[in-house]
């Protein structure tokens, strides 16, 4: 199958997880992760839990990666982020904070950790339109508050939603990290060559990263199906 594009589409499954989950994505991920959450935490580390890496047969859960993180005063938290491909939002970022919050319970009782952990991120990438609904700006959040024991009572499940199809801003326009990250994976498989005000070290990897023929035949065979599923 002939590719005519330079880079990959970022905002298809294979290549999301091969920005966000890759064995050399940590960097990235930091810098990606600390634009979205918009000064709220300043993370300097990430892990991966398991589950990021081996995801069940049905596939129901390849399009989220769970993150362990730890912020500049040393609290960890967990921040899960989703690609969305498809309009119906249904209720898949709920559900990806709510098994993240249970995630902390398990790993406190299996390592005898207490992470006295209160917040939950799942930052929602939406690569199609979400709704006709008009919005101000890209970016929303919603903070939930979930019913559990008195111990976790003043835990909440923050979502950053962030919708590339009202991201219309030029590459003159961008203002801040957020706007940088969002333009660049939302333009960059139509693309050349690496833009002038996308000069930060983060941005020439992810460049490196996902250039088509930097894949093996394999690699291209799975981004070849994830294109055609949609996904």
């Amino acid at each position: 199958m002939v590719y005519k594009q330079k880079y990959l589409d970022p905002l298809v499954l294979f290549s999301f997880q091969r920005i966000f989950a890759g064995p050399s994505s940590k960097q990235m991920l930091i810098s990606f992760l600390n634009a979205s959450l918009a000064g709220c935490r300043n993370i300097v580390d990430v892990t991966y839990n398991d589950t990021t890496m081996t995801h069940s047969a049905d596939h129901e859960t390849d399009d989220i990666i769970d993150i362990l993180c730890t912020d500049v005063h040393g609290d960890s938290f967990f921040v899960g982020i989703q690609l969305l491909p498809e309009t119906d939002l249904k209720h898949d970022p709920v559900m990806c904070g709510m098994r993240l919050i249970k995630e902390q319970k398990k790993i406190e009782q299996l390592v005898y950790l207490k992470f006295n952990l209160k917040k939950v991120y799942v930052v929602v990438l939406i690569a199609g339109h979400m709704s006709k609904v008009v919005r101000e700006g890209y970016r929303h959040d919603i903070n939930i508050r979930p019913l559990f024991p008195r111990k976790y009572s003043d835990l909440t499940l923050n979502l950053v939603f962030i919708d590339f199809a009202l991201f219309n801003k030029k590459e003159t326009e961008l203002s801040t990290l957020l706007d940088k990250w969002v333009f660049a994976l939302k333009s960059i498989n139509h693309t050349e060559e690496i833009s002038s005000y996308l000069q930060e070290p983060e941005f020439k990897q992810l460049f490196e990263m996902i250039e088509y023929e930097g894949l093996t035949s394999v690699e291209k065979q799975a981004y070849h199906a994830s294109l055609k599923s949609g996904n």
